[in-house]
C-alpha cells in the first residue's frame, strides 16, 4: 500500500513550510515521489489517485482520464504559471469552453481525431472562420492536450489533433487594402459614433497598432517631437504580442487626429474602462 510523509522545504510555493511525499511499490520497485503540494488534504486525494492506478495496473504518474469539462477549472490554475502569456491563456480557455459546448459529455480519452475533423469544419462552415483562425484553433487544441498529458498528467494520451490535417491556406496572393474614399467612408461613421471608436479605426488605419495595443495605448507612448513616433511599451499591465517594445512612425494624419484631442495622463482610448488588463472581454457595442 502507498502511505504519506512530509519533508521540510525551503521553496516559497509552499507556505507551511513542508511538502507531502508519497511512499509505494510498483512493479517491485520502492518509489518515493513529491506530490507537490503542502495540503494534507490534496496529498490524500492524490494518494488514493496513486493506489487506484497501482490496482488497475496503470502507470501512477497518470491518474484517471477526466471528462473534458473538468479540465477547464484544472487548466485555469495551472496556465498562469505555465509561461504562456496572458492573452494567450484566456485564449484558449475561451476556444477549449466553445469546444466542450458543442462536444457535450466526454471524457478526454473519447476525444478521438473524427471529432476534432468534425469541429474543424464546423468552424469553417458554420462560424465562418478564416482557415488561418482555424488552424490556430486547433493548434491551441494540441497545446492542450499536451498539457494535459505531460504536465497535469489528467490524460494519457495519445494526443487526438496530432495527424489531423490543417486546413489548406487558400488566400489571395495579396492582401486588399482599403481604398481613400473607404478610409474616410469609415472614418466619419466612427466619428459619427463616438469619440473612442473615431480614435480605434485613426489608431488602426494610421498605425498598423494592433487591437490590444490600440486598447492599451497611453499618451505617454505619443511622441510629438522629431517627427512624431508611438513608443509602444511593454509594462506590468500590457505585453506586445513579442514581448519587446517597438516604435511606429507618426502618419501627418494620425498627427492631425491626435492634436485635435486633449491629452491626458492615462489612456487614449475608453481612459475609463476598468478592465484593461483582460483584452478577451473587452467589447465595443
Amino acid at each position: 500500500m502507498a502511505s504519506l510523509y512530509k519533508r521540510k522545504t525551503k521553496s516559497k510555493r509552499f507556505l507551511k513550510g513542508y511538502v507531502w511525499y508519497a511512499k509505494y511499490t510498483e512493479n517491485r520497485r520502492m518509489k518515493r515521489v513529491s506530490l507537490k503540494t503542502g495540503s494534507k488534504e490534496r496529498a490524500t486525494a492524490k494518494l488514493r489517485d496513486i493506489e487506484v492506478a497501482i490496482e488497475s495496473g496503470r502507470p501512477t504518474g497518470q491518474v484517471s482520464n477526466i471528462a473534458i469539462s473538468e479540465l477547464t477549472p484544472k487548466f485555469k490554475k495551472r496556465l498562469p504559471v505555465s509561461g504562456k502569456r496572458p492573452h494567450t491563456v484566456k485564449r484558449q480557455i475561451y476556444e477549449w469552453d466553445r469546444f466542450i459546448s458543442w462536444a457535450g459529455p466526454l471524457k478526454l480519452s473519447d476525444v478521438r481525431a473524427d471529432d476534432l475533423e468534425g469541429y474543424r469544419d464546423y468552424l469553417l462552415e458554420d462560424r465562418g472562420l478564416a482557415e488561418s483562425t482555424t488552424n490556430n484553433i486547433l493548434r491551441n487544441f494540441s497545446s492542450v492536450f499536451t498539457f494535459a498529458i505531460k504536465e497535469m498528467r489528467v490524460f494519457d494520451g495519445p494526443n487526438p489533433v496530432i495527424g489531423i490535417k490543417l486546413t489548406s491556406k487558400n488566400e489571395p496572393p495579396y492582401p486588399r487594402y482599403l481604398g481613400r474614399d473607404e478610409i474616410e467612408a469609415t472614418l466619419a461613421a466612427a466619428k459619427e459614433h463616438s469619440r473612442d471608436i473615431y480614435l480605434v479605426f485613426a489608431l488602426g488605419i494610421f498605425s498598423g497598432m494592433r487591437k490590444n495595443e490600440i486598447i492599451s495605448a497611453k499618451w505617454s507612448w505619443i511622441d510629438f517631437k522629431k517627427g512624431g513616433r508611438i513608443l509602444v511599451q511593454s509594462d506590468d499591465e500590457f505585453k506586445t504580442k513579442s514581448g519587446r517594445n517597438r516604435v511606429i512612425p507618426f502618419h501627418d494624419r494620425l498627427r492631425s487626429i491626435l492634436n485635435q484631442q486633449e491629452p491626458g495622463a492615462g489612456y487614449i482610448v475608453y481612459p475609463d474602462y476598468a478592465d484593461k488588463k483582460d483584452p478577451t472581454k473587452y467589447r465595443v457595442h
